[in-house]
């Protein structure tokens, strides 16, 4: 029974792995195809393809970006990951 968490907590540590590294392509192998994420201002965007596109724009504004884990909760297939972000947006007119 431990081994279904073990191994939602690895591949969600990989993810944030892929994120500190701007690693689009793992980010998307990473991700099943319904993928949900859900920002901090409770916004969601679902699908693997526009997940993958957020990261783009938002990599692109925020080159710096990068996570620090502090907290990890996992139920069943559920991961929470509670974080510090380290970042420094780049505004353009474009």
């Amino acid at each position: 029974m431990a081994g279904w968490r073990i191994r939602w907590e690895s591949v969600a540590r990989e993810f944030v792995k892929a994120i500190n590294r701007h690693d689009l392509e793992t980010l998307a192998t990473l991700m099943p195809e319904e993928h949900r994420f859900i920002d901090s201002l409770g916004r969601v965007v679902e699908g693997r393809e526009k997940v993958r596109a957020g990261w783009v724009e938002y990599f692109r504004m925020v080159s710096d970006y990068s996570i620090e884990l502090q907290e990890t909760f996992i139920r069943g297939p559920v991961v929470v990951m509670l974080d510090w972000r380290r970042a420094v947006m780049r505004w353009t007119d474009n």
